[in-house]
């Protein structure tokens, strides 16, 4: 996992940003606009970049280097961490990072785009219609109960916001970063009348292939949907708890539990078995996971080496 440690008061690293002292732009050492700060990147506490931030005219400023061993998913990560950080200290409109080029694939996947020499990353307006505890320090939706302002069909998100919310942590979470609005406009269109019924399963793993992710679907079965959590690293459980069916989103782990997101709202880390889940949360043996094939996943990788 990405994390971050402030620079210089490290006490793991210090010697990591002098010794790559001659690789780091001079760039990054020049104080520019007001609250500068400095930031070791780490994944599984071993730094892997280093990143300088400042706010000028109330918005954000970023610069990040990365050591030539950090893979996409880290530097992806990483941008992803440190823009949440920044949203909930300063709620700026718009995020900017200098000197982007050589990781424009990672911001890219973090919805900033190039404009002229430098990326920038317009802050939708939904973000800011609820409160900051609704996501997690990488900007997972955690908890639903805090998207009562945002529309979904007929309904509000608190009610009935489970599948594109789901349907949003997943794309994140492969890099595919799209707006909560358009997430939820989209599938509300593909529920039946106004989403009085919920997300339908089949409906919402056609509109994610529509999103270019190669996902698949199982039949109702809490031990096929367990087998199909085994085997991906990612993908979503639809499952039928004592107030109803929800759907929640899923990270494998490589010690082979699973990180699930918005299942018990406001948990931002809550680690278990896919059996143990099952176990402690489903009512019925009826549950589908929506799983992104192992293909597309290593496809991504072999792209970013």
């Amino acid at each position: 996992m990405i994390s971050l440690e402030s620079y210089p008061n490290t006490s793991y690293h210090p010697d990591f940003v002098p010794s790559h002292r001659n690789e780091i732009p001079s760039a990054f050492f020049s104080r520019v606009g007001d609250d500068g700060q400095y930031h070791i990147l780490l994944s599984d506490r071993e730094p892997v970049g280093f990143v300088s931030s400042w706010l000028q005219e109330g918005r954000a400023h970023f610069r990040f280097w990365f050591t030539r061993s950090c893979p996409f998913a880290d530097q992806a990560d990483a941008v992803a961490l440190y823009s949440e950080r920044v949203i909930k200290a300063h709620h700026p409109d718009r995020l900017f990072v200098h000197d982007g080029k050589r990781y424009a694939r990672a911001l890219n996947a973090n919805r900033f785009f190039q404009k002229g020499q430098i990326f920038q990353k317009i802050i939708e307006t939904w973000r800011y219609q609820v409160p900051d505890a609704a996501f997690d320090n990488m900007g997972y939706i955690i908890n639903q109960g805090l998207l009562k302002a945002l529309p979904f069909g007929w309904f509000d998100s608190m009610a009935k916001g489970c599948g594109w919310i789901a349907a949003y942590n997943l794309l994140k979470m492969n890099h595919k970063e799209t707006p909560m609005q358009e997430c939820a406009e989209s599938l509300a269109k593909r529920t039946f009348l106004g989403g009085v019924m919920g997300q339908e399963s089949f409906m919402l793993t056609m509109w994610l292939r529509s999103k270019k992710l190669k996902v698949g679907m199982t039949l109702p079965s809490n031990r096929k949907a367990a087998a199909a959590m085994h085997a991906s690293d990612s993908g979503i459980l639809l499952y039928t708890h004592a107030h109803g069916a929800h759907y929640t989103t899923y990270r494998k782990l490589p010690s082979g539990e699973f990180w699930f997101y918005n299942a018990v709202y406001g948990r931002a880390s809550h680690i278990d078995t896919a059996e143990g889940f099952m176990n402690k949360y489903v009512l019925f043996p009826f549950s589908t996971a929506i799983y992104v094939k192992k293909e597309n996943h290593d496809q991504q990788n072999s792209k970013s080496e």
